[in-house]
């Protein structure tokens, strides 16, 4: 009986060891599928790419950047229209009439809308601020030139009467 017992406890251990052998084999069984559903779309990306196809982030990418380009021109457009700059009207001037505008910087004005004398004859502090930091990036210069005060008289010569 002892015997038996010995035997009886010994299979089961040996059972119990088997158990354990196939729980083991079964988890990379059950990662198997994964791994080599990874390993797949890791292929596919990589011959993707060497052809130059975009990815699915490459496109989420350029549709956030559009996002922030868009946002960023509402913006712009906002402050032109608060500093009060517009498109070009009939009355157009030529700028380089003033000292220390020659033509790049003319061009850099028109771009900010500003096209007349009257129109630099009008720039407020903050406006002058706004077009020295970010339009013409030239800190000082509109006062130092005396923009305002040289387009006043072109204005004042060309309507014969002072603005």
């Amino acid at each position: 009986m002892k015997l038996a017992e010995k035997t009886v406890g010994e299979v089961k251990e040996r059972v119990d060891g088997a158990k354990g052998v196939v729980e083991n084999a079964k988890i990379p069984a059950t990662d198997a599928p994964n791994n080599l559903e990874r390993l797949f779309e890791d292929r596919v990306a990589s011959a993707l790419k060497q052809l130059g196809v975009p990815t699915r982030d490459d496109l989420q990418g350029i549709a956030q950047r559009l996002e922030e380009l868009s946002s960023l021109l509402q913006t712009l457009t906002a402050e032109r229209q608060t500093c009060g700059f517009s498109a070009p009207s009939a009355e157009r001037d030529d700028l380089k009439q003033i000292n220390g505008i020659g033509p790049i910087l003319e061009g850099k004005l028109n771009a900010a809308g500003i096209w007349s004398y009257r129109q630099l004859a009008v720039l407020t502090d903050a406006e002058i601020s706004h077009l020295e930091s970010g339009m013409i990036k030239s800190s000082g210069r509109i006062r130092r030139d005396d923009w305002v005060g040289q387009a006043k008289d072109l204005y004042s010569r060309k309507q014969a009467k002072p603005l």
